[in-house]
């Protein structure tokens, strides 16, 4: 479970870093790369959770994600 408990982390940070990179970005075409990036890692993390609750048997919810649920 743990695994899967990090995975989320990284895909959550990978949004963020994204998310930011999009808003400081100058350029159009690399502010709609980076918007898209960071769309990708919330379907990652939707999927993730997908699995964990397929194998596991148990539905992750944002509250018990830890300190980043914000940012989905």
């Amino acid at each position: 479970m743990e695994e899967i408990k990090i995975a989320l982390q990284l895909e959550k940070d990978g949004y963020a870093y994204y998310k930011r990179a999009s808003e400081l970005c100058k350029n159009e075409y690399g502010k709609k790369m980076f918007k898209k990036l960071a769309e990708d890692e919330i379907k990652h993390l939707q999927k993730f959770k997908e699995i964990a609750e397929e194998i596991f048997g148990i539905k992750i919810d944002d509250k018990d994600e830890g300190k980043t649920s914000g940012y989905i």
